[in-house]
């Protein structure tokens, strides 16, 4: 399914992209350009020709993945993606791990003792975490912690292979704010999937053949409490490429959601394009991975293996 879907998400990215204001010919050349010269270049660029041409034709560029160049610079799309990966890599990976190891332990313990100020606690995170958004979240970070505190730096990027410490230093506002709304809603799952499971037939069978309490709650009820949460995880993914495009650009972190927001502003088409490509297979294999995770935490589900 993973073909068709890319084709269907190329063709609703090319349609919204040639709906957008702005004329990439005007954008390249300036606005001072002749006629002559502008239809030289909408020649040479292919624009002249009918939709479904472009389409075919910068369809079979991207299945050699070959992403045009940029309107802005003329270098690579494939090249000024990949110098921003790594950037975009770090506070992903960071962000997702963070809400994890927030949400796990946060979502069982709230669960398992309901009636207690942890529960209440978790309780309000999530509400909160929920309803608060990436971009004002961000704002209140970067004016308590670095304008009035000084403990973190407003925003940058250090590689790490520069300096590990600076880079950690500059990383935890960024990715505390990414990680916020993946943590609350994990914490909410957990929280209401654990206690689903604490009342099934088969807990309290485990606990009346004489299982410590730590393994039923690790080895029966987390476990199969866990597929909606990995379900949810692998929509996280695409939650945190869309939500780096607002982090990044409050933090000035140069990755590639920082590159997609200046690209549109300068009606860079072809970066555009490149990244929001990347975004959907980035999604789509996480959504394989989950499938495949399914099959783990519950043997029950089955993908056509001989029994």
């Amino acid at each position: 399914m993973m073909i068709p879907v890319a084709l269907f998400a190329s063709v609703i990215l090319f349609a919204l992209l040639k709906m957008t204001p702005g004329d990439p010919v005007r954008i390249q050349l300036g606005e001072q350009v002749t006629a002559e010269s502008a239809e030289a270049l909408r020649k040479e660029l292919g624009l002249d020709q009918p939709y479904p041409v472009q389409y075919a034709r910068w369809l079979g560029r991207i299945v050699r993945l070959d992403f045009g160049k940029s309107l802005r610079n003329g270098a690579p799309v494939s090249e000024e993606i990949l110098s921003r990966f790594p950037a975009t890599f770090q506070l992903g990976i960071t962000a997702l791990l963070l809400s994890i190891f927030i949400a796990v332990p946060l979502g069982v313990f709230s669960a398992i003792f309901r009636r207690s100020r942890l529960s209440f606690v978790a309780t309000a995170f999530t509400t909160v975490g929920v309803s608060l958004p990436n971009f004002f979240f961000g704002a209140l970070l970067i004016y308590f912690l670095a304008s009035q505190i000084r403990l973190f730096p407003p925003g940058g990027y250090v590689a790490p292979q520069q300096d590990l410490g600076q880079w950690l230093h500059r990383l935890i506002l960024p990715a505390v704010t990414l990680s916020l709304f993946g943590a609350a809603t994990q914490t909410r799952f957990i929280r209401s999937g654990v206690i689903d499971t604490l009342h099934q037939d088969y807990v309290r069978t485990a606990r009346a053949k004489g299982l410590a309490e730590k393994a039923v709650i690790v080895g029966h009820a987390l476990r199969n409490s866990l597929i909606p949460s990995v379900t949810l995880l692998g929509l996280q993914v695409g939650a945190i490429l869309e939500g780096a495009f607002i982090t990044e650009t409050i933090f000035a972190w140069p990755g590639i959601g920082r590159l997609a927001v200046q690209a549109l502003g300068a009606r860079d088409f072809p970066i555009v394009q490149g990244v929001v490509l990347l975004a959907v297979f980035a999604f789509m294999a996480a959504n394989l991975l989950v499938d495949v995770a399914y099959a783990y935490l519950d043997p029950r589900i089955n993908y056509g293996r001989s029994r």
